[in-house]
């Protein structure tokens, strides 16, 4: 099957948004003021005496959704609207 460039785009598209959560998640990780959605802290960060030998854990479950879930959604959006758009044209040249 031969791709055209709309869906090379959308291919490129969905390889940076990759990279992009990826370098989000090691900014995360390496940064040490910053944790959230990508990484947390396995204390309370309250909590001064707790912070002693400890480290950042990675939420697998976050970035698997963060990279899975807008690449297939904006992938179906986009091929719904054109499948819906080809069909509207069908109905005209029908008739």
């Amino acid at each position: 099957m031969k791709l055209n460039g709309w869906y090379r785009i959308g291919i490129v598209l969905s390889v940076l948004w990759c990279f992009f959560i990826i370098y989000s998640t090691i900014y995360e990780y390496n940064n040490p003021t910053r944790y959230g959605y990508f990484v947390s802290l396995p204390y309370d960060p309250l909590d001064i005496f707790d912070k002693i030998n400890s480290t950042k854990t990675f939420n697998y479950g976050n970035i698997f959704l963060s990279v899975i879930i807008p690449v297939v959604s904006g992938w179906f959006l986009v091929l719904t609207i054109i499948w819906t758009i080809k069909w509207i044209i069908r109905g005209f040249k029908s008739n």
